[in-house]
């Protein structure tokens, strides 16, 4: 049994290239790229273009969002025609990865510059640098439990649940325990793991109503665990905090680099 939810979310980030004029003092500078002139001269003469473009591509990533906006503050207009920003936010509401809907996604890069070309000709978003990332994702509990028992024949649990608590966490369902077929119940809470996952780390435990003993939780923390693995993100993360409440999870991540 293994409860993998792998949230690759909304921004398929890849870092490749930079543009070394106007690099900022903490900027991290990737390889070198230089701008298409012609593109550049698109951008210049239609300033909406590399917003449209990038919702395009969002939503391309994610399927049928309630709701998607991006906001650019800029530094200068030759800057912008190449990509380079002092800000870039884009929020998510109820947009779906994999039948995982993400309530709330949103996303802050800071002194961040995209890859033009791509953007433009192929409406794929490719980081050419970027200095810090807020990230602050919203799961309902229902949606969760939706994903799982999309995902039970794969995770070998049939009628797989969580119900969300204030720092508490309910897992329940059945699975095959050796030969027999039996009913879980477990309760716990969620820590960060290595700063790019989330494990579920259980207190007390059940098997067909029975109470299993202490040495039998580091069994079941190995098989069930990462609840939430962020390792396959295509930029780098740094989980800062979890929290559980009734019905819902919420995690925030901030990364500088």
């Amino acid at each position: 049994m293994t409860f993998v939810i792998l949230l690759t979310v909304f921004l398929t980030l890849f870092p490749c290239v930079s543009h070394a004029q106007n690099a900022s003092p903490g900027a991290v500078i990737l390889a070198s790229w230089t701008p298409d002139p012609q593109i550049s001269l698109s951008l210049k003469s239609n300033p909406i273009l590399f917003k449209e473009k990038l919702e395009n591509s969002m939503k391309k990533l994610l399927k049928n969002p309630a709701s998607l906006s991006v906001f650019l503050t800029p530094y200068s207009d030759k800057d912008s025609s190449e990509g380079l920003f002092q800000k870039i936010t884009i929020n998510v509401t109820r947009g779906e990865y994999d039948n995982l809907v993400l309530e709330r996604a949103n996303t802050d890069f800071y002194d961040v510059q995209l890859n033009t070309t791509k953007l433009i000709n192929e409406e794929k978003i490719d980081t050419v640098r970027v200095k810090k990332i807020d990230m602050d994702i919203l799961i309902l509990q229902n949606d969760l439990n939706a994903f799982l028992d999309a995902k039970s024949n794969s995770i070998g649990v049939r009628d797989p649940r969580i119900d969300m608590h204030p720092n508490n966490l309910v897992l329940s369902g059945s699975t095959k325990y050796g030969f027999m077929k039996v009913k879980f119940w477990a309760t716990g809470n969620l820590k960060v793991h290595n700063a790019k996952a989330i494990w579920f780390h259980p207190k007390n435990i059940k098997l067909n109503g029975m109470p299993m003993p202490g040495a039998f939780l580091g069994t079941l923390t190995k098989r069930i665990n990462p609840v939430l693995n962020l390792e396959k993100f295509p930029y780098q993360i740094n989980l800062q905090n979890i929290i559980t409440g009734d019905g819902f999870l919420q995690f925030t991540s901030n990364q500088t680099n």
